[in-house]
């Protein structure tokens, strides 16, 4: 049912997930509801869902969903620095259900992928003087590298 849309999962970044939600029947469930609730190292940032900050938990009233139907929503979240996530999802309803086996998702695990944006540059002075020894020129070079976020 949930799941998280992008691989690999990059630290700070803002990652979308879609929560998608089937009816396999017999009959038409009313008053559909799924609750996500986030992993603590997991910010929420926007989306379809009713967001509750204090249980970190978000809920999505999908309404009625009929006989083999299904319903997508979406949400974005922001990436911790580093681990892996699990995230586990729910859907609920008045309905009578037969099978309550299939309303937990089975645990999504993603692991944050470490990155680092290395640059390198190089400066030199614009101009230079000529040595008074003929081949031997200082340009006042410097190479650098930087770890850029």
């Amino acid at each position: 049912m949930a799941r998280w849309d992008r691989q690999p999962f990059w630290p700070a970044a803002i990652w979308f997930t879609t929560i998608s939600v089937t009816n396999f029947g017999p009959s038409s469930a009313g008053s559909v509801v799924v609750t996500d609730t986030l992993p603590a190292s997991v910010t929420f940032v926007s989306g379809d869902w009713r967001w509750i900050e204090q249980q970190r938990r978000g809920e999505l009233e999908f309404g009625c969903i009929s006989q083999w139907a299904g319903e997508q929503r979406n949400g974005d979240v922001t990436a911790p620095a580093s681990g892996s996530l699990t995230n586990v999802a729910s859907v609920s309803s008045p309905t009578g259900d037969p099978n309550l086996t299939n309303n937990l998702t089975p645990p999504v695990i993603t692991t944050v992928t470490p990155v680092a944006d290395v640059g390198i540059g190089k400066s030199a002075p614009a101009m230079v003087s000529a040595s008074s020894k003929p081949g031997l020129h200082d340009f006042g070079d410097e190479l650098w590298a930087v770890e850029c976020g």
